[in-house]
């Protein structure tokens, strides 16, 4: 495919009309085109003769073209850029990030200035009321939400949009 075809109005696609579409249009395309046959078989539209995830996969060729396009870096921009690395304080990044004096302390004094305000907070109120310590967790323990993960995760959070509608 190239850049206009199927299409009825090509205003403002310039210079890029004709040419072949780049990695990730062709990824979206694809993706598309799987979510359209699994969503058919899951309403029941379609028969399950195929597997959308497996037949309509994104190739290893338009894969490998997707993610990040590095450019070279100047020596002299590399140097200014790793100076301001290795000379950043905490009282410039305290300008771009709101911090409480004890959360700066414990940024810059390291992993005992952490674990010292970890310790006040395990006594201080959550929204819902009760403190850490009180929630039986360990101190500095941070509760996470349960993620599922592979295939059953994708089924069971992936939702069609709309409810279907018998055809006929």
């Amino acid at each position: 495919m190239k850049v206009g075809d199927y299409v009825q109005r090509t205003v403002g696609q310039g210079d890029r009309l004709g040419k072949p579409l780049e990695a990730p249009s062709k990824a979206g395309q694809i993706t598309a085109l799987r979510t359209f046959f699994k969503d058919c078989q899951e309403w029941e539209w379609l028969p399950r003769r195929f597997d959308p995830l497996r037949a309509l996969a994104i190739p290893r060729s338009i894969t490998a073209l997707l993610g990040p396009d590095p450019r070279v870096i100047a020596d002299e921009i590399w140097a200014k850029l790793l100076w301001a690395g290795l000379n950043l304080e905490v009282a410039e990044m305290a300008v771009s990030i709101p911090l409480t004096d004890d959360e700066r302390t414990a940024v810059a004094d390291g992993q005992d200035a952490l674990n010292r305000l970890l310790e006040r907070l395990a006594d201080a109120p959550t929204p819902a009321g009760p403190t850490p310590r009180e929630l039986s967790l360990p101190p500095g323990a941070v509760p996470l939400p349960f993620l599922e993960t592979g295939a059953r995760a994708q089924d069971s959070t992936r939702r069609p949009c709309c409810p279907p509608k018998p055809l006929g």
